[in-house]
C-alpha cells in the first residue's frame, strides 16, 4: 500500500499469489467500511488505483481480502501541503 501518507489515492499493490476474486476495503478506526473496491485479477501483479478524495484527514486502514486471505496496513490522508 502505497504512498503513505497519501493525499486522495491510495496504490494496492496486489501480487501475482492474489487470483480470481479479491476486495479492497478502507476502514475508519471503528472498523467502518468508507470505500469499498471489489474485482478480480489473473495471476500477473497489478497495482489497483483507490479514490480517497471524499474522507477527511486522518488514520485509516486499507484492508485487502483475497484467496490468500487477509492482510491490513494502516495509512494516513494528510493534506496536500504536509507532503
Amino acid at each position: 500500500v502505497f504512498p503513505n501518507p497519501f493525499v486522495n489515492t491510495i496504490q494496492v499493490d496486489l501480487g501475482p499469489e492474489i487470483t480470481g476474486r479479491y476486495s479492497i476495503n478502507v476502514l475508519d478506526a471503528s472498523g467502518k467500511v468508507l470505500v469499498s473496491k471489489t474485482s478480480s485479477k489473473s495471476n500477473v501483479s497489478f497495482t489497483e488505483s483507490v479514490d480517497a478524495t471524499r474522507l477527511t484527514y486522518g488514520i485509516y486502514f486499507v484492508e485487502v481480502i483475497s484467496n490468500n486471505g487477509r492482510s491490513v496496513t494502516k495509512v494516513k490522508k494528510i493534506l496536500p501541503s504536509q507532503y
